[in-house]
C-alpha cells in the first residue's frame, strides 16, 4: 500500500466515521487517495462494480505505484486502494430471484476468511460487502483467520480498524498454516452451526446470504455454493453473470483441476439450488458438524491446491449433496498467486497425488497419465483411508455414473 504519510494513515486507523444508515462504520478516504482520484479525474470509480481505466500516459509516480502494486499482489492493488472500501454494486438478482421467499427461521452463520499477507483493501471490501448485503442478525460472527502474515502495513491497519466493526475478530496463528489447515483453525473456533468459508479477495451482491441459508432448514448433509463470478484483476470490473436456463456448474479434469461444466436448468423453476458435481473453493456453505465428521480436509494436504475437489468427492461419495443456489452471487478475484514458487507447486501436486490415491479408485490411471504420475511420493495416507471406510463412501465409478456422468474419460 502507499500510505506513506503517517499523519494520512494515523486518519485513516483512528478516524472512524459512520458512514452507513445501518451502523457499519467505514474509514475515511485518506487525503492521498482523494488527491489521486483528482489528478486521475475519478470521480466514485468503481461505483456499481464498473471496470476502472487508466490513462496509457499516467503520471510517473502514480505508474510506478501500479507496477509496484503488480509485483507485489499479482493484482492492480493501487486500484484497490483508490475504489471505496464500501463501494456500491448494481443488482444483480434477476426479477424471480428477487421475489424468492425463504424460511423465517434461517440459522446463524460464522463467515471464514482465511488470508495470508492480503491487501488491507481486499480484506476490507470483502468484509464490507458481507456486512451490508446480508440480514446482520443471520451473521453469528466473521473469523479473519491470519495465517502468520508478515505484512506490518496490512496487520496494523486491520487491527486498527477492524475493532471498529460489528461482529468480526482476527485469530491470527503463530506459524504459517496454509489455506486448508487456517480455515480448520476458523472452523474450530467458530461458534455458529454454519459455516460461511470465503476467500479474502471476494465481494457478496445483495440478498447473498439467504438463498445459501435455507436448504439447511430442509437437509444437514450438503454443501451450499453461491453463484461465482469474475472481479477483473486489472480493472476491479464485477463481471456479471446471468444464470439463466443455460448456465454452469463445477466440473474438473484429470490433472485434478477445477472447470466448469455446462448445464441445463428447469426452466419452471430457476429458484432451486442446483446439484454440483465439484466446487470450486472460493464460497462455501456448511453445517459445522457435518465438516467435522467429514474430517474437514486431509490432513496431509499442504498449503493449497486440491483442497475442493477431495471435499466435493467426499460429500457426494460419502452420502451427502452439494448445490449451487445461483440466486446468491459472489465476485471473486482470479489472479496469480503471490506468494507462489517452484516448492509451493510441488506441494500442490502431492495434494493431488493424494486426492487421486484415495479417492479416484481405478480412474487414478487417468490421472497418473495426465500428470506423468511415476510413482511420485505423497506421505501416509492410511488416516484417509480409513475414514472412508468409516463413512461407508461409495466408489468413484458410483460419483461418475450418478454425479458426473459427463466427465470424459482418455484413451490409452
Amino acid at each position: 500500500m502507499f500510505y506513506n504519510n503517517s499523519e494520512v494513515l494515523e486518519k485513516l486507523l483512528f478516524q472512524i466515521v459512520a458512514k452507513a444508515e445501518n451502523g457499519i462504520f467505514v474509514p475515511p478516504t485518506p487525503e492521498e487517495i482523494l488527491d489521486i482520484r483528482r489528478r486521475l479525474n475519478l470521480t466514485n470509480p468503481g461505483y456499481l462494480g464498473k471496470e476502472v481505466v487508466l490513462p496509457e500516459d499516467l503520471p510517473a509516480d502514480i505508474q510506478v505505484k501500479v507496477n509496484e502494486s503488480y509485483d507485489k499482489f499479482k493484482f492492480n492493488e493501487f486500484l484497490s486502494q483508490i475504489i471505496p472500501l464500501d463501494r456500491e454494486l448494481k443488482e444483480l438478482r434477476g426479477e424471480i430471484c428477487l421475489k424468492a421467499t425463504y424460511s423465517n427461521n434461517l440459522p446463524k452463520t460464522s463467515v471464514i476468511i482465511a488470508f495470508y499477507n492480503e491487501p488491507f483493501s481486499m480484506i476490507m471490501r470483502t468484509i464490507y460487502s458481507i456486512l451490508k448485503r446480508a440480514p446482520l442478525e443471520l451473521i453469528e460472527e466473521i473469523l479473519l483467520i491470519d495465517d502468520c502474515s508478515d505484512d506490518e502495513e496490512i496487520l496494523k491497519a486491520l487491527h486498527e480498524v477492524v475493532p471498529k466493526l460489528p461482529k468480526v475478530r482476527i485469530i491470527r496463528s503463530p506459524t504459517r498454516l496454509g489455506l486448508m489447515k487456517a480455515r480448520v483453525l476458523g472452523a474450530d473456533s467458530a461458534i455458529g452451526p454454519i459455516l460461511t468459508v470465503i476467500d479474502s479477495h471476494v465481494e457478496f451482491g445483495n440478498g447473498w446470504l439467504p438463498p445459501l441459508l435455507d436448504p439447511f432448514t430442509k437437509k444437514s448433509n450438503i454443501i451450499i455454493l453461491p453463484g461465482v463470478e469474475v472481479l477483473n484483476p486489472d480493472t476491479l470490473k464485477y463481471n456479471h453473470v446471468i444464470f439463466d436456463e443455460y448456465t454452469w456448474v463445477g466440473g474438473f479434469t484429470w490433472e485434478l483441476m477445477y472447470t466448469w461444466t455446462n448445464i441445463k436448468r428447469n426452466k419452471e423453476d430457476m429458484i432451486s439450488p442446483v446439484p454440483s458435481p465439484t466446487m470450486l473453493g472460493a464460497a462455501f456453505v456448511i453445517r459445522k458438524d457435518y465438516f467435522e465428521s467429514l474430517g474437514h480436509y486431509d490432513e496431509g494436504f499442504e498449503l493449497w491446491g486440491g483442497e475442493n475437489l477431495e471435499l466435493s468427492f467426499k460429500v457426494w461419495m460419502c452420502g451427502g449433496e452439494m448445490y449451487q443456489a445461483f440466486c446468491s452471487h459472489v465476485g471473486h478475484m482470479f489472479r496469480a498467486r503471490p506468494y507462489w514458487n517452484d516448492e509451493a507447486d510441488m506441494k500442490k501436486i502431492r495434494n493431488t497425488d493424494r486426492l487421486a490415491e484415495v479417492w479416484l479408485d481405478d480412474y487414478k490411471k487417468y490421472y497418473h497419465q495426465q500428470t506423468k504420475f511415476n510413482n511420485r511420493t505423497f506421505g501416509d495416507i492410511t488416516k484417509q483411508l480409513d475414514l472412508k471406510k468409516k463413512l461407508g463412501c461409495k466408489s468413484f465409478q458410483w460419483y461418475v455414473d450418478n454425479v458426473y456422468p459427463g466427465v470424459y474419460t482418455l484413451n490409452f
